[in-house]
């Protein structure tokens, strides 16, 4: 495949612009179009319901494993369009699109080992897909992409104190099963948190 594909300078990847092209042609009403940045939204569906046409609309300026998973997100909106004449625009028939999308491109090996850990502990290890959750797998991405390692709560030292993206801080006490039992620091309340919750600091003074 050329790399004059006009995905190909949003992803950077030729297995990602077959992949995104083999979902673009199974739907021959869907259009896809790049749109300059926007601030409140990555990427948008519209349903023209009169002509039974499909547009996802994606910003340009997403680095590639972002681009990718925006494009996953507004393609399960379509799917779940096609086939429901009611729902909810996150409910359970379009979470289930998405994540067997998101598990399709996993088995294709388009995401980074840490943006697959991160989909597997937030969204698959209880099937449940929330904003809170999607922000936590956005940071992921950017990290990913930035050549920025990941640190996760399961890589941390007993009685080490830590800061997560919420800016809640903590000290790690134990293990329990697949969680750590954490103490806030602030309010001295003890937490379960799951271990591969991403660690924004670590925090050498108290």
């Amino acid at each position: 495949m050329s790399h004059e594909h006009i995905l190909y300078q949003f992803v950077k990847n030729e297995k990602v612009v077959n992949f995104i092209d083999q979902l673009v042609l199974a739907i021959p009403n869907l259009h896809v179009k790049i749109e300059p940045p926007r601030i409140t939204k990555y990427g948008h569906m519209k349903h023209d319901k009169l002509r039974h046409l499909f547009t996802i609309s994606i910003n340009n300026n997403l680095s590639p494993s972002k681009f990718l998973y925006v494009f996953l997100h507004e393609y399960a909106h379509v799917l779940v369009a096609q086939q429901f004449k009611t729902y909810k625009p996150h409910g359970n028939e379009w979470k289930t699109s998405f994540f067997k999308l998101l598990h399709n491109a996993m088995n294709n090996e388009l995401f980074h080992p840490s943006i697959v850990q991160a989909i597997h502990a937030e969204f698959f290890s209880n099937f449940v897909y929330s904003r809170q959750r999607d922000f936590v797998i956005s940071q992921a991405i950017d990290k990913a992409d930035n050549n920025v390692p990941l640190l996760f709560v399961k890589d941390l030292n007993i009685g080490t104190a830590f800061m997560l993206k919420n800016g809640m801080q903590f000290i790690l006490l134990e293990k329990r099963r697949t969680r750590f039992l954490c103490k806030e620091i602030r309010n001295n309340h003890n937490y379960l948190i799951s271990s591969y919750a991403i660690v924004e600091k670590v925090i050498k003074n108290l």
